[in-house]
């Protein structure tokens, strides 16, 4: 099950569906309407590590989406470049 809100937390839609065998391949299967729905606003997903991937992260960017995860473990540092200031 999958929760879409607004930046208010407030829910859009759920998205029920089976569990698939990679986040990376669902979250590339999110469907152009979810992100009409959001109209003007900014959509970020959030996901966990598992979905980890720079491709889909591009994928995701060119889409319009915005996004929120993380890595664990011994990483090397982002440059500063790959990152800019949002005021909220």
């Amino acid at each position: 099950m999958n929760w879409v809100c607004d930046a208010d937390g407030e829910p859009l839609l759920v998205v029920m569906q089976k569990p698939g065998r990679s986040l990376v391949s669902e979250l590339k299967a999110l469907p152009p309407e979810q992100r009409e729905l959001g109209g003007e606003r900014r959509v970020t997903i959030g996901f966990d590590r598992g979905g980890w991937s720079p491709g889909l992260l591009w994928e995701l960017r060119q889409a319009g989406y915005d996004f929120l995860t993380y890595r664990k473990g011994r990483t090397r540092k982002e440059p500063a470049g790959a990152f800019v200031p949002v005021c909220h």
